[in-house]
C-alpha cells in the first residue's frame, strides 16, 4: 500500500500506519506533494492500494474511511456493497447526528443531514464532553441490521448561504470534477468576505482540463448544473490548468477575494507591483472617462496613449509618464499588461484581436462590438489564452443606479412591474464626427451608443429579456443612423422595461421611473460623473460623484413620499474591480457575455424594424 500522507501524529499519518500494518499491509511512505514519485513507486513495487485523501484519488475506486483527530483515526469505515461507511467506534465512542444551527439531536434516518458529533465514553480522568465535528453528513442507507450508512458532504465551517439556501463548497467540487476530463475538477469559490452570507450570484472558479471542448458552453453547462441541483445561481470562471491553488492536504474551497494566488491567473502573475496600462484612441472616451481614473488609482500606471490627432496628442503630453504612438502596432515591446480600447465601435474587434494575440489584456469601451458574434469569438479567444476581457459599461457605477439596485433589492417597491429609463439630450447641433457619420453596420446610432448602457443596466436589475416593442428613428437632418429611440422589453422575471433614448428630446422626462406593488419611485437629472469630469474636475477631488440633495428622488405612493438620497457615483469602481481581476482572479468587473446579450437584442432590435424617415 503506497502512503500519500506525512508520517506524523496527525491523524492521518502514523496512527493509519499503524493500524494498516496490524492489517498485514507493507507501506511504501511517499508522504505529500510527491506525485510523481508515487506513479514511478506504483509501477515499479506492484502497489495495489492507495492511502490519500479521496480527491486525490479521483477516478479509482475509492474505500472511504471518517475519523477525527479528537477521538480516532477511523470512525466511520466503507460498508461493502453498499454506498456509504458505516460507524466503527464501538464502546469507545458515541456518535449522534444534531441540527448544525440549533445543535438539537436529529434522528439518524434514510436521507437525514446532519453535523456529527462525538463523545469519548472511556477516557479517564476527565468529564464526559461532546465534541462537534462540523462535519456535514448525510445518511445515504441503512444496512441490513439496521446501522446508518452515512457519506460527508461537507463542513458547517465553510458552508455559505446564498439567499437562504446553504451550499456547501465540496458540493460545488463533486459537480465541477463530475465533468471530468473536460475539467481538471480543482475549484475555488471566490467570496467577497468572511461568509457564511454570500449575494447571488455565486462566484466559482474552476479550471478546464484536458479535452474542455467549447469552454463558453462548459461554462454554460456547469452554471445550468450547479443551479438545477443547488438551487444557486452561479457565475463560472474557466481558469487553465494549475491556476487554482493545491495543497498537500485538503485543498481550500473557498477563496476571500483578497486573497493572494500563487498561480500564473488571467494572463499575469498575482502580486504585480503596478498594472502597466495603454489607452488606444483619446477622444471622449479615452481622454474623460478612463484616462482619469486609470491616472488616480495608484494599482495602474497610465504608460502609452495611441492617437494621431494632434490636439489629442498635445492632450495626452500632459500625463508625465505617458508614450504617445500613432498605432496600437506601436505599443509591442513596452511590456504592457492592459490596453484600453476607446476607438469607434467598428475598430474594437480587430483591436482587440490583435491585443490578445500579443498577450496583453483588454478593456473595451461600449459597445463591445458591432455584433455578437464578434464578441463571442474575442470572449473565446480571452478564454484559450488566459487573459481578462472585459466591457466598460460605466454606468453600472452611475450613483442613480446604484440607488435603484439597493431598492429593487430590499424590497422597498414591492413586487416591480415597469422600469422605465431614459437617457434623453438635446443634440441637433452636434459637430461632425464618427458618432454623427457612422451607419448601424458600423455600430452607430443611439441603440449602439446609449442603448447599450439603458438595457445593461435593466438586465442588471431583472435578468434576461426580449425586445417587445420598438420605435426607431432618425429625426435629426442628415441622420444615418437612429437617433430616437423607444423600446419595450419583458423579463423573464415578468418586469416590463420602458427604455428611452434620444439625442433630439427638447424636454427629458425622468431619468428613472420604477413602480411596483408597494410604491415607486422617479428620479430625474443624470449622474453628475460625467458632467464633472468634462469640467476638468479629477475624480479625487472632495464630493467626486455626489448629488446635490435638490436632485434626489422620491419614494412612495402620491401624497405619502419621501427624497431618497442619491448614492455616490462611482465610475472608479469599475478598475478598482479591475485590479483584483489581474491581480487576484476574481471575476472581472463586467462579464464580456452581458455585453454580448446587450448585443444580441440590439441585432434583435434592428432587425425586426425600418429606419423610419425623419
Amino acid at each position: 500500500m503506497l502512503t500519500c500522507a506525512g508520517l506524523t501524529l496527525f491523524v492521518g499519518g502514523l496512527p493509519i500506519r499503524d493500524a494498516l500494518e496490524r492489517l498485514g499491509s507493507t507501506l511504501v511512505p511517499i508522504g505529500t506533494g510527491a506525485s510523481e514519485k508515487a506513479v514511478l513507486a506504483m509501477e515499479a513495487l506492484g502497489v495495489t492500494a492507495l492511502h490519500s485523501t479521496p480527491s486525490y484519488a479521483r477516478g479509482a475506486p475509492v474505500t472511504e474511511g471518517l475519523g477525527n483527530a479528537d477521538m480516532a483515526p477511523v470512525l466511520f469505515g466503507e460498508e461493502p456493497g453498499s454506498d456509504g461507511m458505516r460507524f466503527t467506534g464501538g464502546r469507545h465512542v458515541v456518535a449522534e447526528l444534531i441540527d448544525p444551527d440549533s445543535g438539537e439531536p436529529i434522528p439518524a434516518e434514510h436521507g437525514v443531514s446532519g453535523e456529527l458529533v462525538y463523545t469519548s465514553v472511556d477516557r479517564e480522568r476527565c468529564p464526559p464532553v461532546r465534541f462537534r465535528t462540523r462535519d456535514r453528513v448525510v445518511v445515504t442507507d441503512m444496512a441490513a441490521d439496521g446501522a446508518p450508512l452515512i457519506r460527508c458532504i461537507g463542513r458547517t465551517d465553510d458552508m455559505l448561504t446564498v439567499l437562504g439556501v446553504n451550499v456547501f463548497p465540496s458540493a460545488v467540487r463533486d459537480l465541477v470534477q463530475s465533468r471530468h476530463p473536460r475539467t481538471t475538477g480543482a475549484v475555488q469559490i471566490v467570496v467577497p468576505g468572511a461568509g457564511p452570507r454570500v449575494e447571488p450570484p455565486l462566484r466559482v472558479e474552476a479550471e478546464w482540463g484536458e479535452a474542455p471542448g467549447d469552454r463558453a458552453q462548459l461554462r454554460e453547462e456547469l452554471e445550468n448544473l450547479i443551479r438545477a441541483r443547488l438551487s444557486v445561481r452561479a457565475e463560472v470562471t474557466l481558469v487553465p490548468p494549475g491556476t487554482v491553488e493545491r495543497s498537500e492536504m485538503k485543498s481550500r474551497l473557498v477563496r476571500p477575494a483578497g486573497w493572494p494566488q500563487p498561480e500564473h491567473r488571467h494572463g499575469k502573475f498575482t502580486g504585480m507591483a503596478v498594472i502597466r496600462t495603454g489607452i488606444a484612441g483619446f477622444g471622449l472616451a479615452g481622454r474623460i472617462f478612463h484616462a482619469p481614473f486609470i491616472e488616480a488609482d495608484p494599482s495602474y500606471s497610465l504608460e502609452a496613449v495611441v492617437t494621431r490627432d494632434e490636439t489629442r496628442r498635445a492632450e495626452a503630453a500632459a500625463y508625465p509618464s505617458v508614450r504617445v504612438v500613432p498605432t496600437v502596432d506601436d505599443l509591442h515591446g513596452l511590456d504592457l499588461d492592459l490596453v484600453v480600447i476607446g476607438t469607434p465601435p467598428a475598430t474594437h474587434a480587430g483591436l482587440a484581436h490583435t491585443l490578445l494575440d500579443a498577450g496583453i489584456s483588454v478593456v473595451i469601451d461600449k459597445p463591445f462590438c458591432v455584433t455578437a458574434d464578434e464578441g463571442r469569438e474575442l470572449v473565446a479567444k480571452a478564454e484559450r489564452r488566459g487573459l481578462t476581457l472585459t466591457v466598460f459599461q460605466n454606468r453600472r457605477w452611475d450613483g442613480d443606479f446604484q440607488t435603484v439596485r439597493e431598492l429593487v433589492a430590499d424590497g422597498a417597491l414591492g413586487d416591480v412591474w415597469r422600469f422605465e429609463s431614459r437617457f434623453e439630450r438635446w443634440r441637433t447641433g452636434r459637430a461632425t464626427s464618427w458618432k454623427t457619420s457612422a451607419t448601424i453596420g458600423e455600430g452607430g446610432g443611439i441603440l449602439y451608443d446609449l442603448g447599450t448602457h439603458l438595457i445593461d443596466q435593466a438586465l442588471h436589475l431583472f435578468g434576461d429579456a426580449q425586445p417587445e416593442y420598438a420605435e426607431v428613428t432618425g429625426r435629426g437632418a442628415g441622420a444615418v443612423a437612429d437617433d430616437d429611440a423607444f423600446v419595450v422589453l419583458k423579463h423573464q422575471s415578468g418586469v416590463r422595461s420602458h427604455l428611452w433614448l434620444s439625442g433630439v428630446a427638447a424636454q427629458a422626462g425622468p431619468r428613472f421611473r420604477l413602480l411596483g406593488s408597494a410604491g415607486g419611485y422617479t428620479k430625474y437629472g443624470l449622474d453628475p460623473q460625467e458632467g464633472a469630469l468634462k469640467s476638468g474636475v479629477s475624480p479625487t477631488a472632495p464630493g467626486f460623484g455626489n448629488e446635490p440633495d435638490e436632485a434626489w428622488g422620491s419614494l412612495g405612493i402620491d401624497g405619502d413620499t419621501r427624497r431618497i438620497p442619491t448614492k455616490p457615483g462611482n465610475y472608479a469602481g469599475f478598475y478598482a474591480e479591475l485590479a483584483r481581476t489581474l491581480r487576484d482572479g476574481a471575476p472581472p468587473p463586467v462579464d464580456p457575455r452581458d455585453a454580448i446579450r446587450v448585443l444580441d437584442l440590439i441585432e434583435a432590435i434592428h432587425r425586426g424594424v425600418t429606419l423610419a424617415p425623419r
